[in-house]
């Protein structure tokens, strides 16, 4: 059983919300330059060991700061929410969002 909706709780999810926002924003751009930089360093690789495996682990290497970076925001928004007995929803749905957003860069990799 979750606890009333507490403004307190709602103006610090609010400011969580706010600086996930500007995050996604800047993130956007960090993304890209961290793709560009994986795909030079993929294909600065010898012929015979450019795999889907050293792809994929070159590309995570370089977006592991984003997501880092997004996964403080996330769990500091749970812990708020922990704090006034809410539920995580919000939280969930904000990683959610994160992990599909990751998993279609990660795609995008293909060249």
């Amino acid at each position: 059983v979750y606890a009333e909706p507490n403004p307190e709780c709602d103006a610090k999810i609010a400011s969580l919300m706010s600086q996930l926002y500007s995050l996604e924003s800047s993130a956007r751009s960090d993304v890209s330059s961290a793709i560009q930089s994986a795909k030079d360093e993929y294909h600065a690789l010898p012929a015979s060991q450019r795999t889907l495996g050293n792809k994929v682990s070159i590309a995570y290497s370089h977006l592991s700061s984003v997501e880092s970076t997004y996964d403080s925001a996330v769990s500091e928004m749970r812990s708020v929410l922990r704090q006034y007995n809410q539920p995580e929803t919000v939280a969930d749905q904000a990683w959610s969002y994160y992990q599909s957003a990751k998993s279609s860069m990660i795609s995008s990799l293909g060249g």
